[in-house]
């Protein structure tokens, strides 16, 4: 019997490769809004406090009295996104999705295939991209 990896339809294929595409644009857009910006280094550091925050044990806060749980990382990038615009939050996490992958990898809890990286990099960062777009849209804020 051959094990190799799942079989996957045109359709979602597709879906992944254009997620990947837009998600890396956002990325790519944020990085030279960050760097044209010229933001201040604190940035940086929620930054880091929110990649880091997956290897933390605390990653996670339950709710009281929902059924629901709050992640210390999602905290802190929108305390970016409300602090220097969206492309910090989007840089952050288009890192911290690589990271996670790469970690998903290193502890073998799923086959080798690019698809998941690329999904893992770019859909955060697309997510993140068009919540702050959302935003600053309702808000009328830049």
């Amino acid at each position: 019997m051959n094990e190799g990896r799942p079989r996957r339809s045109g359709l979602l294929r597709a879906y992944i490769a254009a997620v990947f595409v837009l998600g890396l644009v956002a990325f790519v857009g944020a990085m030279r809004a960050v760097v044209d910006a010229q933001l201040p280094y604190q940035w940086a550091i929620l930054a880091v406090l929110a990649v880091l925050s997956q290897f933390s044990r605390l990653s996670s806060i339950k709710v009281p009295g929902v059924t629901a749980h709050l992640s210390v990382s999602e905290i802190l990038l929108f305390m970016l996104v409300l602090m220097y615009g969206w492309a910090p939050a989007v840089v952050t996490l288009g890192v911290d999705g690589l990271i996670f992958s790469l970690k998903q990898e290193l502890k073998r809890k799923r086959n080798s295939n690019f698809d998941y990286l690329a999904f893992d990099f770019a859909e955060p960062a697309l997510s993140m991209w068009a919540a702050a777009q959302l935003y600053f849209l309702l808000v009328g804020a830049p």
